[in-house]
């Protein structure tokens, strides 16, 4: 697997976060979601995905979140199979939160 295709780094999100031009789909479970969030992300869980995955646009690039980035980067190849174009937001809201955007929390 070639992850460079799939991952977007930090700096790349934060500019297409000004353009809105994708749909940021965050796979976290709802208490996780509850500690640190961002606004414009879906939440549909890694556990209720499969069985959801209709509702995710087909239409847009869809950036996958979740804490550190692995369930993401693992979700952006499943989806990409699904025929999807989808990317896993490099080092989750973990490092979102440590290298931009200090307001959002930690755990």
């Amino acid at each position: 697997m070639r992850t460079e295709r799939l991952t977007v780094s930090l700096d790349v999100f934060k500019e297409r976060r000004a353009q809105k031009d994708y749909f940021l789909l965050d796979i976290r479970e709802p208490w996780e979601v509850d500690i640190a969030s961002l606004k414009e992300a879906t939440n549909i869980p890694l556990s209720e995905l499969d069985q959801r995955v209709n509702e995710l646009p087909q239409d847009r690039d869809i950036i996958v979140l979740c804490h550190h980035g692995i369930r993401s980067l693992q979700t952006a190849e499943w989806l990409n199979e699904l025929g999807y174009h989808a990317s896993s937001l490099e080092g989750g809201i973990h490092m979102w939160a440590e290298k931009i955007d200090p307001t959002v929390a930690q755990y």
